[in-house]
């Protein structure tokens, strides 16, 4: 997901830092037909979201209002994901810094989001400005920075109080500093002080073993509502797979796990349901392989399989066997499928944007399934 993500964070730059915010004045706010159509009813997911990212075009421009009014309709839809922006200046620097300018922009889209009856997921998007996957953070004063990272992540904690925000995420992937107890239950008590919704994290995916067996020794996950998992799990190892391959790739995975029975373990070792807090596959040939693989060569793992072919159908099944795999399963409570644009998608799109794409209709269709 760096690829992408790279691109995300010039885009939000340039519209936060050189360009004025362009938020359409209280008279226009006040024209829009109240909406309020969101499906409810018995045995609907909890969590049927859809993650709002500003690319290509930044949160403040009027091509994101309208892509944000289109999403806004979609009664299939209770959560919209949006992001905050962070900063450091390399993987081990100890300070980090918040980006300005974004305070308005963010209390305008959660207000409209909140106006339409639907809820709202914030969650914080860090970047190394050197370069570098965050994942791999090793500051050279631990303390320090916690410690910075508590203050800037407690300035938009305050923000979603004041706005009635539903779900805020403590962390976004930050996979090398999760294992610090200590550090993350002062973070998260400070939180409570001050937040009165629902808390998460957003964890990697992992292929290895010990990856997992890692995360089953974070106590202070306990202390969450929701485990949030950035679910790009490898599948199978064949670029056209069948239905019946991708079943059973989530119990047996290329690399030999049983995914489904891992995530049951790691909600059972918490006693904390779980959420895919973001998931998405490219609209690309051999998009189950490395779902997580935003590279044009993908899959990394053997690029002489990578055709570059633009893949609809694929796509739409990985889709389609996720939701019946994880349905039955009572700890599992929903998605949110990344991700939505701020702009139109090219018909010869291969990314991971749905917006007007036929995948789409296989989110939103199950999305509207019950029990």
């Amino acid at each position: 997901m760096k690829k992408i993500w790279l691109t995300i964070f010039l885009f939000i730059i340039l519209g936060i830092l050189i360009f004025p915010i362009r938020i359409p004045e209280e008279p226009v706010l006040k024209e829009q037909t109240e909406m309020n159509n969101t499906l409810f009813g018995p045995g609907l997911l909890d969590f049927r979201g859809i993650d709002f990212s500003p690319v290509p075009n930044s949160y403040n421009t009027g091509a994101a209002f309208e892509a944000l009014e289109n999403l806004l309709k979609l009664p299939e839809i209770n959560y919209i994901q949006l992001r905050f922006f962070l900063q450091q200046d390399s993987l081990t620097s100890s300070e980090v810094k918040l980006y300005s300018n974004q305070d308005h922009i963010l209390t305008f889209l959660i207000q409209r989001v909140h106006k339409s009856g639907k809820k709202v997921s914030l969650m914080p998007k860090l970047y190394a400005k050197s370069g570098g996957y965050i994942a791999n953070l090793h500051p050279e004063d631990k303390i320090l920075w916690f410690q910075s990272y508590s203050d800037v992540l407690l300035h938009f904690v305050k923000l979603a109080e004041e706005n009635n925000v539903e779900l805020f995420s403590l962390g976004n992937e930050f996979t090398s500093m999760f294992t610090d107890d200590a550090e993350w239950n002062k973070i998260v008590d400070s939180v409570k002080e001050i937040y009165h919704g629902q808390l998460t994290v957003k964890i990697n995916c992992w292929y290895k073993q010990t990856q997992f067996n890692d995360l089953l020794k974070i106590n202070w996950f306990q202390n969450l509502d929701y485990i949030g998992i950035a679910a790009y799990f490898d599948l199978t190892d064949k670029m056209d797979p069948t239905e019946e391959d991708l079943k059973k790739a989530w119990f047996a995975s290329r690399q030999g796990l049983n995914i489904v029975d891992e995530l049951e373990k790691l909600s059972k070792t918490y006693d904390k349901p779980i959420i895919f807090s973001e998931i998405g596959y490219r609209s690309v040939d051999g998009c189950n392989i490395e779902p997580w693989n935003a590279d044009e060569k993908s899959p990394r793992s053997d690029p002489n399989l990578a055709t570059g072919k633009q893949d609809d159908a694929e796509t739409i099944l990985c889709a389609k066997v996720l939701f019946e795999t994880f349905k039955t399963q009572n700890w599992w409570k929903g998605t949110f499928w990344f991700y939505w644009p701020t702009g139109i998608l090219s018909e010869s799109d291969t990314g991971y944007g749905i917006r007007g794409k036929p995948v789409s209709k296989e989110i939103l269709n199950e999305y509207r399934r019950g029990d």
